[in-house]
C-alpha cells in the first residue's frame, strides 16, 4: 500500500505539472488508492504494484541527461516486464 501512495503521489505531481485540474492532494489519493484496481492488487497480493514502482524509477531517472540513466531506465522497465511475466 505505501507503493500505492507513491504512485498516488506521482501521479498527483503529474497532473498538477500538466495543469489537469486542482484537486486536493488528500482527495486525488484517497481516490487513486481506494480505487478498485489498487484493492484488488493490495487483495490478491498481485506483483502489479512492483511494476509500478519500477515505472516510477524508471520515469525518474528518464528525465536526467545522460546515456546511463536512460539505459537504467531501461533495463528497470525490462526488469518490470520480467516481473510481470
Amino acid at each position: 500500500s505505501g507503493l500505492a501512495v507513491l504512485a498516488g503521489l506521482a501521479s498527483w505531481r503529474v497532473r498538477r505539472a500538466n495543469g489537469l485540474g486542482s484537486l486536493p492532494c488528500a482527495l486525488h489519493l484517497a481516490v487513486f488508492v481506494l480505487s478498485t484496481p489498487i484493492l484488488f492488487a493490495i487483495e490478491r497480493g498481485n506483483c502489479d504494484l512492483l511494476i509500478l514502482a519500477s515505472l516510477l524509477v524508471a520515469l525518474a531517472l528518464g528525465r536526467r541527461p545522460g546515456p546511463v540513466p536512460q539505459v537504467a531506465a531501461g533495463a528497470i522497465l525490462a526488469i518490470g516486464a520480467w516481473i510481470k511475466l
